[in-house]
């Protein structure tokens, strides 16, 4: 791994960073939140990224559960009106609302949902209300294609970072693997698209995305957000027939000097692309500018 600076970094990149939620308070856009919550992924690809205005998180968080295809919707905007504390229930329903959604998902909505009810309530409040829906999903949403019902991947993905900061993790990770051998013994087959893969991945690292990633077609990089085996990344890097590189200074952490260097010594093609990221908004701004600095 990477070696950080300051014993803090090393610690938050141990506890998953950048996939979290840091709350703000006085921050300009909860002047407006019910305007600002909807405008995270209607205006934006991810506006915020670690630090979230805490009342525009929680607008975000009920709007989420009843976004349908609209967040312009009166439904919409209705939840996006509720600012106030968060419950352990309430977030439970929220993720049960989420889950229950079956339609292709998005990798960082499903995240960022679920980060933001993690840092309004608990991580175990969380997990536990996430694990319970995965464990009750019925088994024909267990091999779901992507652009049918990608939720449930997504949403299994996003356990792994929740698992680095639980302090139950052993409880926690042993139901999701027993959740795992289940899809693995009903036949499905390994895909980063469906319940089997991402928890594999989630759970099992670098043999898990050997597994899964072996023959997916586009392997976006942010499936290997829990790999830490440098060939892996530099095999991934090496072929730009597939999807474009985003940047993701956790990528660099996880898989130490190799693939800094690869970027380094391929500068022509890392760098502008960085930079030209860098210089747009939202999330992949922030991580560009991060990955630029660790080049």
């Amino acid at each position: 791994m990477l070696p950080c600076h300051r014993p803090e970094q090393t610690r938050a990149y141990e506890r998953g960073h950048p996939h979290h939620v840091e709350l703000v308070d006085g921050h300009k856009d909860d002047k407006k939140p019910d305007v600002s919550a909807t405008k995270v992924f209607r205006e934006y690809f991810g506006v915020y990224h670690v630090r979230w205005p805490r009342l525009t998180a929680a607008a975000f968080a009920r709007a989420s559960a009843a976004y349908e295809d609209d967040w312009e919707s009166d439904d919409v905007k209705r939840a996006a009106s509720a600012t106030g504390p968060m419950t352990r229930d309430e977030a439970a329903t929220l993720v049960r609302a989420w889950l229950a959604k079956v339609d292709r998902g998005d990798f960082y909505e499903t995240s960022a949902l679920l980060f933001v009810l993690e840092a309004l309530t608990s991580t175990d409040d969380v997990l536990e209300a996430l694990v319970r829906e995965l464990e009750a999903l019925p088994e024909s949403r267990w091999n779901a294609a992507e652009a049918a019902d990608g939720n449930p991947a997504f949403a299994a993905f996003a356990s792994g970072f929740l698992l680095l900061r639980s302090a139950e993790r052993a409880a926690f990770a042993k139901r999701l693997e027993a959740l795992y051998e289940a899809t693995v013994k009903a036949g499905v087959v390994a895909s980063e698209h469906n319940l089997r893969g991402a928890l594999d991945l989630a759970l099992h690292g670098n043999e898990g995305a050997k597994r899964t990633l072996a023959q997916s077609h586009w392997q976006y990089w942010y499936w290997y957000l829990h790999v830490d085996d440098p060939a892996i990344h530099l095999a991934r890097l090496a072929n730009n027939a597939k999807s474009e590189w985003v940047p993701e200074p956790r990528l660099l952490w996880l898989a130490g000097d190799a693939p800094r260097d690869y970027l380094r010594e391929n500068a022509a093609y890392a760098r502008p692309k960085l930079e030209r990221m860098a210089n747009g908004s939202g999330a992949s701004a922030v991580k560009a500018k991060a990955a630029l600095a660790l080049l």
